[in-house]
């Protein structure tokens, strides 16, 4: 059994080394799409990701909790 004995180890953001480099190639990624794409796909990029926190907010609220919320748009 794989136990923790301290808090730091819950703590930890990056677990490995391989964690910590997909981070940080996801975020220059993430960064350097304005710069190669036109604006309309930059706009569908912003609204797909708008719709995505939605969604995903909706099923941990109703999915995880069983609550019903009538005002989350």
């Amino acid at each position: 059994m794989d136990m923790k004995r301290d808090y730091y180890e819950d703590v930890q953001l990056f677990k490995t080394n391989t964690v910590l480099a997909l981070a940080i190639v996801f975020l220059a990624a993430l960064i350097s799409v304005p710069f190669l794409v036109g604006d309309y796909t930059l706009y569908v990029l912003n609204l797909i990701a708008i719709h995505s926190i939605v969604a995903i907010g909706l099923n941990i609220l109703v999915g995880s909790t069983g609550q019903i919320s009538l005002g989350h748009a």
